[in-house]
């Protein structure tokens, strides 16, 4: 399953290495459902060695321009959040549509589209 998340924003400012802000909005939204979320960023799934958590997400996409190792979105991005645990996507979905707005780094970002 995947979600295509539209957010905007005005000056979306990032540094070059992003990725773990994206990591961290996607548990922060987790946590309206905590014992899920706890268990998805704490325990995972397990394998033999490793645990898992389950989910990918795309590089944010949208107008940029790069200057001093940040990266800064001019307004909207878009996001693709893909897994193949359903619980995942739906816990995401639901906690989504209950809040209006999510935090990367130090940008609060509205969703337009879930």
């Amino acid at each position: 399953m995947q979600i295509l998340l539209n957010l905007k924003g005005d000056n979306i400012v990032l540094p070059i290495a992003y990725r773990y802000f994206i990591q961290s909005m996607i548990y922060h939204t987790l946590e309206s459902q905590p014992s899920f979320s706890y268990f998805m960023h704490n325990k995972g799934f397990s394998g033999e060695e490793r645990s898992f958590k389950l989910f990918s997400f795309s590089p944010l996409r949208g107008n940029y321009s790069v200057k001093d190792k940040k990266i800064t979105f001019s307004d909207t991005v878009s996001l693709e959040i893909r897994s193949t645990v359903p619980e995942i996507i739906e816990s995401l979905l639901k906690a989504l549509a209950e809040g209006k707005t999510v935090n990367i780094g130090r940008n609060t970002l509205s969703v337009e589209r879930c």
